[in-house]
């Protein structure tokens, strides 16, 4: 299988790497669901479900935190305004492809089937520079 044991050694310390980036991600997940819970959020419910929904791990996003955004942004203008801040804020900070592909296609599903709202403060959001 491996012609060397340098290629060998190689193979391992990139699967430890993964393994470290895996972990990493998912520290980083809990910390913003605990920043989220202990009140550095307006709208910590769908903070959480934002964060579940586009978490590190390379599986598809779970359906439940979807419904629960799109029975959130239901809710009023602001719930709103909030997902579409704290879908940005994520998107811009991460360094993390499977984030960035599950906040994009978060974001594709709540101008989809949820609230033409949604689409209303996206727009707004972006010609006021946010």
């Amino acid at each position: 299988m491996y012609t060397t044991d340098e290629e060998r050694t190689e193979t391992e310390e990139e699967r430890r790497k993964k393994m470290l980036r895996r972990a990493l991600g998912s520290v980083k997940d809990q910390a913003s669901i605990g920043i989220a819970i202990a009140g550095g959020s307006c709208a910590p419910d769908l903070d959480i479900a934002l964060v579940k929904a586009t978490s590190h791990e390379e599986v598809p996003i779970n359906e439940r935190y979807v419904q629960e955004l799109l029975h959130l942004t239901s809710y009023s203008r602001g719930y709103v305004a909030a997902c579409v801040t704290s879908l940005a804020k994520r998107l811009s900070k991460t360094h993390n492809w499977v984030v960035a592909i599950k906040a994009l296609s978060l974001t594709h599903r709540l101008l989809t089937d949820g609230d033409p709202a949604f689409e209303h403060e996206l727009q707004f959001g972006r010609a006021s520079g946010s």
